[in-house]
């Protein structure tokens, strides 16, 4: 996620990687990826917020031997909105969304919509999960009433 993004950013510049030795490892990567779509989309997403220009004359998003890069948009952004709702997750209501955004190129806007989101399926999985949890209960107190009234009476005399 952002640390691998970071990571790469900060080996990029260490080694004083040319634009041009970036695109062409980026070329040679997706080359032994082309059976892997998993894994040549998890190397478009790192190489396009580490490298976006490198990654964009590598042309990593034709690359996909199945896929048309309207496709591959999707699969991008789902993968962009999943890694930062998975951020947002842990936190609790009322937070300000995550630090990182700017690292994945998401907007303050759509930082907040992702963490409103996440912070909404969170209180809906909650209320779901007591509403279950009630369900149960009344269930169990049903069948034991039932188990109670089929039972003869124990111990009680009859008059």
């Amino acid at each position: 996620g952002v640390v691998a993004i970071q990571q790469l950013k900060k080996t990029i510049a260490m080694m004083r990687l040319s634009e041009e030795a970036v695109t062409e490892g980026l070329v040679a990567a997706a080359a032994t990826m082309e059976k892997k779509p998993a894994m040549l989309g998890k190397l478009t997403f790192l190489s396009e917020r580490a490298a976006p220009e490198a990654a964009r004359k590598a042309e990593l998003r034709s690359r996909f031997p199945n896929w048309g890069e309207d496709t591959v948009a999707t699969l991008q952004q789902a993968m962009l909105e999943n890694l930062y709702k998975e951020m947002c997750h842990p936190l609790p209501e009322g937070s300000p969304p995550p630090p990182g955004g700017d690292v994945l190129k998401l907007s303050d806007f759509d930082c907040t919509r992702l963490m409103n989101e996440t912070q909404e399926a969170k209180k809906e999985a909650i209320r779901l999960a007591e509403e279950e949890a009630k369900e149960a209960k009344k269930k169990a107190l049903l069948e034991e009433a039932i188990k109670n009234a089929s039972m003869p009476d124990k111990g009680k005399g009859r008059a």
